[in-house]
């Protein structure tokens, strides 16, 4: 059986821009939707077509969750833009079913696209909001609801504030081509001033022509010159840094999910007991995690541990 779905074409009002809580980024009709009904097929199951886990999806579906269940929701589908196919991409749908979002939704980004939808006798409706990037649309976030109007203006602030959210962990996601281009003019500014100091150093050296050891200052020079150009060990040194603290983040998440299945405490209060253990102790987050792990088939100890 085949979902019927009845669009509502309306474009974003003045009033609609003018409300405080929906602010924009840009107020232009993006494109125009496909004229008549569209179908969704319940047996849709997400695409698996894109190998490796999105980054930032278990951040995503762990908000979405809560937003729907704050907001009411009967459900969710999150899309994301890929490029390389220009399609979007079902990546999370809990317990809503997949539709076909058309590429560029009729939406300035302040209000989200209301769609009808009719399955024999019930209708329900679906909040589509669309996410922007920095090369355009980047994905589309639904939101379900049993009754055509079963949200209140709070709840649409508080999907739309999760869609924002979305948004900005998508664009965080990926590496965005100013960033390229700024470790590039990094690296040329930084090679600029080395030959710079070099070539300056060699002109000084070559009016002293009664000099013999010119070859052996010059070499020492370019040695000096060479050892203080930092751009990329600063940049390996931040991403070791980023390394060991993404290590540690994970080993405090084993450690707090053993405390939550032992003691029977919420994530919070078993976060709060590595981190008090770990300043009590002065031994580090993953020092303290690690003692938990091995603990953890003693509940005992582990409240010795976190005490």
């Amino acid at each position: 059986m085949r979902t019927r779905i009845l669009l509502s074409t309306r474009i974003a009002s003045r009033a609609d821009i003018a409300q405080p809580n929906f602010p924009l980024r840009r107020t232009e009709v993006i494109a125009q939707m496909p004229r008549g009904p569209i179908s969704i097929d319940p047996s849709v199951r997400p695409e698996t077509s894109l190998h490796t886990k999105g980054r930032f999806e278990d951040s995503i579906a762990a908000l979405l969750d809560i937003a729907r269940e704050e907001a009411g929701a009967d459900g969710y589908a999150f899309y994301e833009m890929d490029e390389a196919r220009g399609k979007l991409v079902l990546r999370l749908a809990h317990p809503m079913v997949s539709r076909e979002p058309a590429p560029f939704p009729v939406q300035a980004t302040a209000t989200p696209l209301r769609i009808l939808a009719r399955v024999g006798d019930t209708e329900s409706a679906i909040l589509s909001f669309p996410l922007f990037g920095e090369a355009g649309l980047a994905g589309v976030l639904d939101f379900s609801f049993k009754a055509p109007g079963g949200y209140a203006p709070v709840q649409r602030e508080l999907l739309q504030r999760t869609a924002a959210a979305v948004a900005g962990l998508l664009k965080k996601g990926r590496t965005p081509p100013v960033l390229v281009q700024l470790v590039a003019r990094l690296a040329e500014k930084e090679a600029g001033l080395a030959d710079l100091k070099i070539a300056e150093r060699a002109r000084g050296l070559a009016e002293q022509s009664d000099r013999s050891d010119r070859s052996e200052v010059l070499l020492a020079h370019v040695a000096s010159v060479l050892e203080s150009c930092r751009v990329e060990q600063a940049l390996i040194a931040q991403l070791n840094g980023l390394d060991e603290q993404l290590q540690e983040r994970r080993l405090v998440a084993r450690a707090k999910t053993a405390l939550q299945e032992q003691l029977q405490i919420t994530e919070e209060q078993a976060y709060l007991r590595i981190r008090q253990s770990s300043r009590r102790t002065r031994k580090r987050l993953s020092e303290v995690a690690t003692a938990v792990l091995r603990a953890k088939a003693e509940p005992r100890e582990l409240e010795r541990l976190t005490a």
